[in-house]
């Protein structure tokens, strides 16, 4: 490896330099079979271009002059044909112009793998596990440098592999998860010369975890972990349901956006925001995509955990200092419910042929839902319209690695957790199971805090019940 010379920059230096990066090179290719591909090295050879980079399709962009290549770890400082990106404070930042004096332990280079290491698969996951490992997962090796862990596998019952490259060889750890940063070694191996499909997530198995056998753990891990919330299918009938774009107005100026949702039936909602070390809670009825009817609110530091937690926030948590009307205002969003729901029983089908039972589910308005479950590093999602009792249309899949706790418990799966790679086919057949209601397009009846509702007869026709 060979760093750069030390030159000054000049401005007579930089035309130098940017016509010596300008200069014509002969264009990188693979054999046939090959596809090309952006690697980081700790070699100079076929160095990329920021230009190059940008088209490539690695690069996703977070911001002006900014790339988020997943391949690069915080602590990268990488140098390109004609500048650099990465580094432990300019993280993602691209510059077209390298540090003259700096000397680079890593670089972005060309290379070539097998096409079908880029095939849209789905990893052979049993997805199992209620304990599942997040991105964000460190290893390292006899005390050396961390790495990110992208190649993680759910065997069942808490057990999974986590494996990452370190040069020539593919290193995997077999660990039990206990905890959110607790876990049980189980076995560890060492490969090299490993195939293709064993380095792309997407297609990592359990088969691909062979090799030396240290027989000791000789493995750093900072695991980051998550338990599996259960679903719990919703039972009420509100025509309408409020999304977390919903916020809370203060006279002041000052807004909150809606953490607590908790739908209590007839579009009534209970409405929950943090802020500081208070609870502020809103009870309020639907009436439109915006507009609702102010019935009560309450405030409180006196809370317990189960109340701050989307999937455990009950009507118990309604409690504390009564929050008087004009005190605040709400910037309603809300949607009318499908009259087709997703129920539970719905499966997603993996490569493997099996069926997974999808743990996640959100109506997102028009009889269209999103449904995913975990599976292995990759929070898997399908979205579709449905059409009948066990017929769908499908509508777009996405694979993500980066997502967030939020988006992996069913109290909190929404719309913007769509995102991630774009297989763009039906990769992940539904098999659906679906229930039909009746969604009335009149506002529901409802009362105030202190009363309950009943049926009168009346020699008026004003709030007439129906059949149902």
């Amino acid at each position: 490896t060979t760093a750069p010379a030390t030159t000054s920059t000049r401005p007579s230096d930089k035309k130098a330099f940017k016509k010596h990066t300008s200069d014509s090179k002969t264009p990188f290719k693979c054999k046939d079979g090959q596809v090309a591909t952006i690697v980081k090295s700790k070699l100079s050879h076929d160095l990329v271009s920021a230009e190059e980079l940008t088209s490539s399709g690695q690069c996703k962009e977070v911001g002006k002059r900014k790339c988020k290549l997943d391949l690069l770890d915080p602590p990268d400082l990488c140098r390109l044909r004609d500048g650099q990106i990465g580094g432990k404070q300019w993280r993602f930042r691209l510059k077209k112009l390298a540090y003259r004096k700096y000397k680079f332990r890593c670089f972005i280079v060309h290379a070539c793998k097998p096409r079908e290491a880029i095939t849209h698969s789905v990893a052979r996951s049993t997805g199992t596990s209620l304990w599942k490992a997040m991105h964000g997962t460190m290893m390292s090796f006899e005390s050396k440098s961390m790495w990110s862990t992208k190649l993680m596998l759910d065997l069942g019952g808490n057990t999974w592999i986590l494996g990452f490259v370190d040069g020539d060889f593919l290193r995997m750890v077999k660990i039990r998860i206990t905890g959110k940063a607790n876990y049980h070694w189980l076995s560890s191996r060492y490969k090299r010369g490993y195939a293709a499909s064993c380095v792309n997530p997407l297609t990592f198995s359990k088969d691909c975890f062979a090799g030396s056998d240290p027989k000791k753990n000789d493995f750093q891990i900072k695991l980051k972990a998550f338990k599996l919330a259960a679903r719990v299918t919703s039972t009420t009938n509100s025509s309408w349901k409020i999304t977390f774009a919903t916020k809370l107005h203060f006279e002041g100026g000052a807004r909150l956006r809606v953490i607590l949702l908790l739908d209590m039936g007839n579009n009534i909602w209970i409405l929950g925001f943090m802020d500081g070390s208070y609870l502020r809670m809103a009870k309020i009825r639907v009436t439109g995509k915006s507009r609702y009817v102010w019935l009560s609110a309450r405030y409180t530091r006196e809370y317990n955990a189960a109340c701050i937690n989307p999937v455990t926030f009950s009507v118990s948590c309604f409690t504390g200092s009564d929050w008087k009307m004009g005190s605040f205002k709400l910037s309603l969003r809300a949607f009318r419910a499908s009259n087709w729901k997703v129920i539970s029983g719905t499966k997603l089908r993996g490569l493997s042929g099996a069926w997974l039972h999808a743990s996640l589910a959100v109506d997102v308005g028009g009889n269209k839902w999103i449904v995913g479950l975990i599976d292995g590093a990759y929070l898997r999602m399908v979205r579709f319209r449905i059409v009948g009792r066990s017929t769908v249309v499908w509508m777009g899949t996405r694979f993500d690695s980066n997502y967030t706790e939020a988006c992996a418990s069913s109290a909190t799966f929404r719309r913007a957790c769509f995102k991630g790679q774009n297989p763009r086919k039906n990769v992940m057949p539904v098999r659906l199971k679906a229930s039909h209601v009746v969604v009335s397009k009149k506002a529901d009846f409802a009362c105030k805090s202190d009363t309950i509702l009943t049926y009168e007869k009346s020699k008026t026709p004003g709030n007439l019940a129906s059949v149902q």
